[in-house]
């Protein structure tokens, strides 16, 4: 079945007409050949009626040779009788053929005279020697001889006219049944290719629509429709192609809009991808890295090549530190639907430690699982800035402590102080208790130093605020560095010629410059170079960005760099507590760098420092830099001589022994004391009499109510 029902019929149809011209070919063709062959069995049969006349009248002419020859030569006349014989079966033979009538007629003349021949010569053999009847028998076998003869040829030559008509005729009818033969043949032909064309159009016009609508659409030509009709189950075909044609060419529509959209999308996708910070890959189940974004050569310094053809990478640049944990991590399941967040360190191609904020989420679409998603956004910055926020908070937690510390020990050394000064006094003349005496004082000389170091990295130190010229001071500084660094040891200055006048506790500046290069001579053993500079510098956002404090403005920098051992990063970063120390036990009390950073810090500075194993060390000072001349101080009262007194003293302090020293001491010169254990207890004394306390001294920092909020309290009962 090639169409269906109307397209089969329409192929039986065009079928039947070629078979019939076919038929009808063949039967002309029949026709033709049927006439041509009775026209030659004619001339066959003439042929032969030929061959017989010419035998008839070669045994005429035999006969009548031989009947000359035997009357002239007296010749044995059996061999005549037996010619005759022969010559009238020729005669015989020749009238069997098909001739017409009037050579029939002659035909059957001479077999007449061929019998009256044969009777004469009968005759002439039986006669007896008679010259007369021989001679007269003679005459007429030659006058039936002759006539026999003479009528043979005349057959013969009338036959042989005959022949040739017919043969001509046979020949005319030959080439015009060609003709004809070849004529119907063409028209034949003709009609049958006109008829193989038809049904070839039949067959292949519909497929010839067909691939032609295909390759219409192949060529994007999509809503190309058929409209070639013929009447059979191809209009159905046409218009399930047309429908077809259609739905193409709207999915095809929407295929181009949705197209479109996903350039924009992927166009906004590799934007957002190629212009992000953040270093962004998909990786499938296999491994594989299915996509990886430029920003990843920023951050660890391998390119988007480097990362698509060694996937490996990704594991092989972790921190060794975090290595466990990231192999945790990998070995969890891959397919699951959770999203893992988690902080990693790496280390890049340059050698460098970073810190990565790592979120890996799975990527489903459709339900269908096809990898997971990473983004890797660089948090060093982030991590530095907690290490020194939470360092600043740790020292400034130490820094409560210390001076909570040293507030109260500085109490206990003052009461020691006072007591042993008031005992040097009352045992002069007594050299060895006045030299235990003083033993006392000098350890607690050096306890009190202790305690203002604690105190200046508290930064609740007292400090002498006034413009200072940091250029004079480091001058004054340097004179004594040459005796306390060595000879080992070349100390350079370079001091800009710049205006470096801040406002600052002289002695202080030149502590933080002393314990800074003294802290540089223990770290060069062997000798090396130590430098100090100073200049103007601006603080701008870039270092409140990368250092997580500071204020915007100019500064004046000193920066202390030597060559010595240096640091590794742990022990950098644990520098300015208090008591740390990397010294052997008792060269180090562990509180210079601290009280550097306190000092530093309460004068509304800042000090950075950094270091390298096996390079050395660079400490940066950063003062704010002020506008104000440099006054000359002037110089101190002389201190007059201490005398005594009757007056009333209310005084007021928490610290038992201070307290119990200050009364013990005011009392020694004649005062009378009242004592109180804070702000509360001092205002309720003074209530008490108030018409006879002459003066208050009062510890400013008390419990319950501190000395101001007493002194204003009193200053209400008695203005």
């Amino acid at each position: 079945m090639l169409y269906y029902k109307a397209m089969r019929k329409k192929i039986i149809i065009s079928l039947s007409v070629l078979f019939a011209i076919l038929i009808s070919g063949a039967a002309a063709a029949i026709l033709l050949i049927t006439n041509s062959t009775s026209q030659l069995d004619d001339v066959v049969r003439l042929h032969q009626a030929e061959h017989f006349r010419k035998n008839l009248l070669i045994k005429a002419q035999t006969v009548q040779a031989d009947v000359y020859a035997a009357i002239h030569n007296s010749q044995t006349s059996t061999s005549i009788i037996e010619d005759i014989e022969e010559m009238n079966k020729a005669a015989a033979q020749c009238n069997s053929c098909h001739h017409s009538p009037e050579l029939r007629k002659r035909i059957a003349g001479i077999q007449g005279l061929v019998g009256e021949y044969k009777a004469k010569l009968s005759d002439y053999i039986k006669m007896p020697a008679d010259s007369k009847k021989l001679n007269r028998i003679e005459a007429e076998v030659s006058v039936i001889g002759g006539s026999l003869l003479k009528l043979v040829r005349d057959v013969d030559y009338q036959a042989h006219l005959r022949l040739q008509e017919r043969v001509e005729s046979a020949q005319k009818r030959a080439s015009r049944a060609g003709t004809i033969f070849i004529a119907f043949l063409f028209i034949a032909l003709v009609f049958t290719a006109l008829g193989a064309v038809n049904l070839i159009k039949i067959i292949t016009r519909p497929l010839d629509e067909l691939l032609k609508a295909t390759r219409a659409i192949g060529s994007g030509n999509l809503g190309y429709k058929i409209s070639y009709h013929d009447g059979t189950e191809f209009e159905d075909i046409a218009d399930n192609f047309n429908e077809m044609s259609a739905a193409i060419k709207d999915s095809y529509e929407k295929s181009q809009a949705q197209q479109k959209r996903l350039e924009e999308s992927e166009w906004k996708f590799r934007t957002l991808f190629e212009f992000a910070h953040d270093w962004e890959y998909w990786v499938a189940e296999d491994g594989k890295m299915m996509f990886v974004s430029p920003s990843c050569e920023g951050i660890t310094g391998y390119t988007q090549e480097e990362f698509m053809n060694a996937p490996d990478l990704r594991h092989k640049i972790v921190y060794l530190g975090d290595k466990a944990v990231w192999e945790r991590h990998i070995k969890d399941d891959f397919r699951s639907p959770d999203t893992e967040e988690m902080e990693i360190g790496i280390v890049t191609k340059k050698g460098e430690i970073k810190w990565l904020s790592h979120i890996c989420s799975p990527i489903f679409v459709e339900g269908k699982f096809l990898g997971r998603h990473v983004s890797n956004r660089d948090i060093t910055d982030k991590k530095r800035l907690e290490d020194q926020v939470m360092q600043s908070q740790k020292l400034e937690s130490i820094g409560t402590l210390a001076g909570g510390i040293a507030h109260d020990f500085n109490n206990m050394l003052t009461a020691i102080i006072g007591y042993a000064s008031i005992l040097k006094m009352k045992i002069k003349g007594n050299d060895a208790l006045s030299h235990n005496v003083e033993q006392i004082l000098a350890s607690a000389d050096r306890a009190s130093n202790l305690t203002r170091s604690l105190l200046a990295f508290s930064r609740q130190q007292k400090s002498a605020l006034q413009p200072v010229d940091l250029k004079e001071a480091i001058k004054r500084v340097e004179v004594f560095l040459t005796r306390v660094i060595g000879e080992n040891i070349y100390l350079k200055t370079t001091i800009t010629d710049e205006d470096l006048t801040v406002m600052a506790d002289s002695s202080q500046i030149e502590t933080i410059l002393i314990n800074l290069c003294t802290n540089a001579r223990d770290a060069m053993p062997d000798g090396g170079a130590l430098t100090i500079k100073a200049e103007l510098t601006e603080l701008d956002a870039n270092f409140i960005g990368v250092h997580g404090y500071g204020t915007a403005g100019t500064y004046a920098l000193i920066s202390v760099t030597d060559t010595g051992t240096g640091m590794d990063e742990k022990t950098r970063k644990r520098i300015f507590e208090p008591f740390f120390t990397t010294k052997e036990v008792g060269k180090g009390t562990g509180l210079g760098l601290s009280m550097v950073y306190g000092v530093v810090q309460q004068h509304g500075g800042y000090v950075t420092c950094y270091s390298e194993p096996g390079i050395g060390t660079t400490f940066k000072v950063y003062l704010p830099i002020i506008e104000s001349k440099i006054t000359t101080a002037t110089e101190m009262a002389e201190t007059a001589d201490l005398r005594g007194g009757i007056e009333t003293i209310l005084l007021a302090e928490d610290e038992d022994s201070v307290r119990e020293l200050t009364k013990y001491v005011l009392e020694g010169f004649g005062y009378k004391v009242i004592p109180a254990a804070d702000g509360e207890d001092a205002v309720n004394k003074f209530r008490e009499n108030k018409d006879n306390i002459k003066l208050l001294l009062f510890d400013v920092v008390m419990p319950r109510m501190n000395g101001r909020e007493a002194y204003a309290k009193i200053k209400e009962i008695r203005p």
